[in-house]
């Protein structure tokens, strides 16, 4: 089995950079993506998580606007909200990020900078999604 995706956009929102209650440090990182190449001017917008080490360096390097590579897992959870309803929810987790040298939906995009760093899992419970 799979679990796995690649996305290619922009920087969408300045990274937000955090700590787990434990101190362990994480970032929630923002970016839109392309529906087609055609021009029809539709986005995408995803909320992408990283841990550790490339938590930090994303915080500290990237920008509004920046063209990135992301690729990495997708969590999938159930949560109780406070209405007693169940909500479900699906988180992608950020193995890798790579700023793109050229525009990322053009042909002169390529991915041949040094990766922003690997994620390191927590534990389940210390972020909520």
């Amino acid at each position: 089995m799979v679990n796995r995706f690649e996305l290619l956009g922009h920087v969408s929102h300045s990274p937000e950079f955090l700590r787990t209650a434990s101190g362990t440090p994480f970032c929630f990182l923002r970016m839109s993506t392309r529906r087609s190449t055609s021009g029809d001017g539709r986005n995408d917008y995803h909320f992408i998580t990283l841990w550790s080490a490339a938590a930090q360096r994303a915080a500290e390097s990237l920008k509004i606007g920046d063209p990135v590579f992301v690729d990495g897992r997708i969590e999938a959870g159930v949560s109780s909200r406070n209405d007693h309803m169940r909500a479900s929810s699906i988180r992608f987790v950020a193995a890798h990020v790579v700023p793109v040298k050229g525009e990322p939906h053009g042909d002169s995009a390529s991915h041949d900078s040094e990766p922003i760093g690997t994620f390191v899992e927590a534990p389940e419970h210390e972020v909520s999604s």
